[in-house]
Parts: structure tokens; sequence; C-alpha cells
């Protein structure tokens, strides 16, 4: 029986990571970055990703539903050079 795993990790702009870069990699789309004015795209293999949704609680604004919007925000809501 398969087991169900997450692994959390902090993504540190500080070194040099990005949010939308992340969320680009995990769900397998191009994303747009605002900050840095690149797209971000990670090539995965055909099939590697099975599913990708963006799942918001009821009280979430609906253009959050966007996931380069909705990335973008959250790198926006932290401006500082060592956000976390």
């Amino acid at each position: 029986m398969p087991c169900l795993h997450y692994k959390i990790t902090i993504i540190s702009r500080g070194k040099g990571n990005s949010a939308v870069a992340a969320a680009a990699y995990q769900s397998g789309v191009r994303l747009y970055s605002d900050r840095d004015h690149r797209t971000k795209k990670y090539h995965k293999d055909a099939g590697e990703v099975v599913y990708s949704e963006v799942m918001l609680p009821p009280n979430a604004p609906p253009e959050y539903s966007d996931r380069n919007i909705l990335w973008n925000a959250v790198e926006e809501a932290e401006p500082n050079w060592n956000s976390q």
C-alpha cells in the first residue's frame, strides 16, 4: 500500500531561490516572475506531473485561482532580500 509523503522546505530569497520558480517546477507549468521579469519553466518528463490544481479557501480572492497571480502575490508580500 502506498504511503503519502510530504516534504516542506523554506524558499529563501537570500539564497537566490524564488517562490515562483519553485511553483513552476512543482506544477510543471510556465510562470512569469514579476520580481525579476523572467519566465520560469522547468522541463519535466512527459506525464511526470499527473494532476495540478490551486485549491483556495472560500474567503480567498478569486483571482488567486490563477497560479501566476498567486505566487507573484506571495513574493510581493515579502519584499526584503532575505525573505522566506
